[in-house]
Parts: C-alpha cells; structure tokens; sequence
C-alpha cells in the first residue's frame, strides 16, 4: 500500500533531478556564449561567434543533446542577451507524474550583458 506512493516519490525526483540538471546546463550554456559573444566588434560578429560557441561547446556540457539547441542574440541599450532554447520533448515522461506536475518540453535560458 506504501509501495506505489514511494514508487511515484523516488520518480518524482529523478525526472525533477533531471530537469532542473539540464536547465542548469542550459543556463551555463547561455552565459558562457554570451560572455564569448561580447568579444565582437558588431551585432552580426556577435551572433557568428554565440553560434560557434555553442556549436563548439554544446557537446561537452552534462545532460545536454547539441541537435536540439536553438539560440538567438538581440542587443538593445548597450546590452547583449544570448537565448539558448532547448527542446526537451524526447524526455521520458512518467504520466502520472506528467497529469500532476505538468513538466515542460522546452527548457529556455538567457544570458544579459553590457557591451562597449
């Protein structure tokens, strides 16, 4: 009788413990293509260098599939923001957990930054 309620439980925080690993991976992700982004003398340069870093560097971040990374950069008021979208649809969803809790299929982190 206690079984289920622990079984729904320890579910519960691995696919929690799961997303909140990615989006954390996606957060570093967004931040360490800005900070690479920020180097370049025009908007245009920016936005070259924000999509080399993550082509570059996606694959060596944990719990991160390089293929479902979507990124934009927009400046405005001397400050670049890099956007880094992650679809997180191929996850395993449990659904009772999914009818409870409503985990989301896309992860999306942003990085803000000043540039000269």
């Amino acid at each position: 009788m206690l079984a289920p309620v622990l079984l729904v439980l320890l579910f519960g925080i691995l696919q929690g413990g799961l997303l909140l690993g990615i989006a954390h991976s996606v957060e570093q992700l967004s931040a360490d293509a800005g900070r690479y982004a920020a180097t370049g003398l025009d908007a245009d340069e920016r936005q070259m260098l924000a999509a080399r870093w993550l082509a570059r560097q996606a694959p060596t971040y944990p719990l991160i599939r390089p293929g479902l990374i979507a990124a934009r950069t927009t400046e405005a008021d001397g400050a670049l923001t890099v956007t880094v979208d992650y679809d997180a649809s191929y996850l395993p969803r449990i659904p009772i957990l999914d009818a409870v809790f409503r985990l989301p299929t896309a992860i999306e982190r942003s990085a803000t930054l000043m540039v000269p």
